[in-house]
């Protein structure tokens, strides 16, 4: 075990040491599903943050050179060392209340800066080898430190550090707190081993059925993620391989379908559809939209595909960084152009996928029919001349940012609605249940996803811009002296052999 972890010691240890140094380029847009880079190059990265308030600002821990920071989406990087007593970096942590602090994990300890990397101090903990960095959501003056000597507390941002590492091995080498229940973190050792404790770091225990095991010893679990939808369901990055648990940990498998290099060293969760994750591995990223079922190969201009670390943009899931041996590469993750065909709508410019699901004794998708204008269509299920769901996206964006989602169902099967923004890939899937009238839906915030390239639109009318689903309002009346028969006309519509 020592030798193993002397060795890797020095895989990591910098060759050169350098600081001060800024690097430039004309823009910070990312390629559109390739990947660009525009510095700071030939620079090993060892981890990346991002501004949770400002995702133009980034962060880049390095091996040897310290901190890198962008402010204009990896347009253009500059070293932010001022008090930085060591340039090799392995962890950063950003307060997600106070965006201006941030940590920094090195070979002597653990700094702070309290200007967005301006400068740095020591805080009290001086323990060699912080790997990882984990802030407390709830109480962002509490913060964990894993280290090659275990687990590290401060409740005060800093200022005073505890051992917490009751039943931990040591050689942490990667934390993750649970949002939802912040007493509950895992950590990812050398081993490889996975640990978790329930009460704030007072206690650890190893978990996992499954889990990635070297009898040997030599292995790493190089990172852990929570998924933010279900905080039961983690996934971690091995040397063995990506690992998926749905039980809080107690049990794991393996999830490496098509995933070609198994030495996985970063992975990102989708904020908005945690189905989709990202792998960064040995051999490039890889991406799983089925919660890591499957995987596919997204390396299309990646010239450096040894990958340390992954972010995603929370304003923009669809844009992704990625750290590796030789600078950071980002790259906006566009779907394939929507195609209308018998079951898929492509409303609002073809910028908005439609599809549904329907069942009722049996199961199909919906045929789809779109209507003159672009923005409006409808589904038949069992009869083409039976009008079962109609849809229509509008663009509120000059009302509050947001496209509006709105449908009415004339059915009450069970209904599975899909609605995917093409430009960002957000997606959101409404659903009636077998049984009972579908409720009319009026979505109004969900796709809040102006910004990534939609041209603004009038208001298309009066009223609350909020988001709702509505439960009908339905008056029933009898004329007894109807007994006209129905004609059709521009604005009328005779049903049912006329009879309505």
């Amino acid at each position: 075990m020592k030798n193993a972890i002397h060795d890797r010691i020095r895989r990591l240890l910098p060759v050169v040491v350098l600081a001060g140094l800024a690097f430039t380029a004309s823009t910070g847009s990312a390629g559109v599903n390739v990947w660009t880079t525009n510095g700071p190059e030939a620079i090993r990265i060892r981890v990346l943050a991002i501004d949770p308030v400002n995702p133009a600002t980034l962060y880049a821990g390095t091996f040897g050179r310290g901190v890198f920071k962008s402010t204009d989406s990896g347009g253009t990087w500059a070293a932010v060392n001022s008090g930085l007593r060591n340039l090799d970096v392995y962890a950063l942590a950003v307060d997600p209340a106070a965006p201006a602090t941030l940590y920094a994990g090195t070979y002597v300890g653990v700094f702070e800066s309290t200007n967005s990397g301006g400068s740095w101090a020591a805080t009290g903990l001086t323990t060699p080898y912080v790997d990882a960095l984990a802030i407390d959501p709830s109480t962002p003056t509490t913060l964990y430190a894993g280290t090659y000597s275990g687990v590290f507390k401060t409740t005060d941002s800093g200022g005073t550090w505890a051992a917490v590492g009751t039943g931990l091995s040591p050689y942490v080498d990667t934390l993750a707190v649970n949002p939802a229940e912040p007493a509950t973190l895992y950590a990812g050792t050398v081993g490889p081993q996975i640990f978790k404790t329930t009460d704030s770091g007072g206690t650890w225990a190893a978990v996992g059925t499954g889990a990635p095991n070297d009898p040997w010893g030599y292995g790493d679990v190089f990172a852990l993620a929570i998924s933010p939808a279900t905080p039961t369901t983690l996934y971690a990055g091995t040397d063995y391989g990506f690992f998926k648990s749905t039980n809080a940990g107690r049990s794991w498998t393996a999830i490496n379908t098509d995933l070609i290099n198994t030495v996985v060293r970063a992975l990102a969760i989708d904020p908005v559809n945690p189905a989709r994750l990202y792998a960064g591995t040995s051999g490039g990223v890889f991406k799983s939209t089925n919660g890591g079922e499957s995987w596919t190969a997204m390396n299309a201009g990646l010239t450096n595909t040894s990958v340390t670390a992954l972010v995603i943009d929370p304003s923009m899931p669809t844009k992704i960084y990625a750290g590796t041996e030789d600078g950071v590469y980002d790259y906006l993750a566009i779907e394939p152009p929507c195609v209308s065909d018998s079951t898929t709508l492509c409303l609002s410019g073809g910028r908005f996928k439609v599809t549904t699901q329907w069942a009722a004794g049996q199961s199909d998708s919906g045929q789809a029919v779109a209507l003159t204008g672009g923005d409006t269509g409808y589904f038949t299920f069992f009869d083409p001349g039976n009008v079962e769901v109609v849809v229509k996206v509008l663009n509120g964006c000059n009302s509050n940012g947001s496209f509006w989602i709105f449908a009415g169902g004339l059915t009450d099967v069970s209904v599975v609605m899909t609605v995917t923004d093409i430009q960002t890939g957000t997606v959101k899937s409404y659903s009636n249940t077998q049984g009972t009238r579908f409720r009319p839906i009026q979505d109004t915030t969900t796709f809040a996803t102006c910004d990534a390239g939609a041209a603004a639109g009038a208001r298309p009318y009066g009223g609350s811009a909020s988001a709702s689903l509505l439960a009908p309002n339905v008056a029933e009346s009898i004329d007894a002296s109807a007994t006209e028969l129905c004609v059709a006309n521009a604005t009328t519509l005779c049903l049912s052999n006329s009879r309505y």
